[in-house]
């Protein structure tokens, strides 16, 4: 999978809810309902994407189906894509103030 791909994949909405859950630990479909508020078919369908992907793994256990992270990269590649967003929207803001956003800038002082 190239990188466009991947952010694409964790980018949208509800696929980056699930995996934000799936940081916490294993997850069950009816756990993911409950937490991210959503349909068992949308919830589903967005599993199904992110298995195809390699981005989960399932295990059965009776009844239920137990995701979670296929790998501990992947957390880290979440990580690193809302520490950029978070550090993005804080140049925003800095420049929406009329203040200096150049990397060299340290101050007035």
């Amino acid at each position: 999978m190239d990188a466009v791909a991947l952010l694409r994949l964790v980018s949208e909405g509800t696929r980056h809810a699930i995996l934000d859950e799936l940081r916490k630990g294993d997850r069950t479909v009816t756990q993911l309902i409950a937490a991210l508020d959503d349909e068992q078919s949308n919830i589903s369908h967005h599993l199904g994407t992110l298995r195809e992907a390699g981005l989960v793994v399932c295990r059965k256990d009776g009844r239920h189906q137990h995701y979670r992270l296929s790998d501990s990269e992947v957390a880290k590649v979440l990580e690193q894509v809302e520490s950029l967003a978070a550090r993005l929207e804080q140049l925003a803001y800095t420049s929406s103030l009329g203040l200096p956003v150049d990397a060299g800038f340290h101050g007035y002082g």
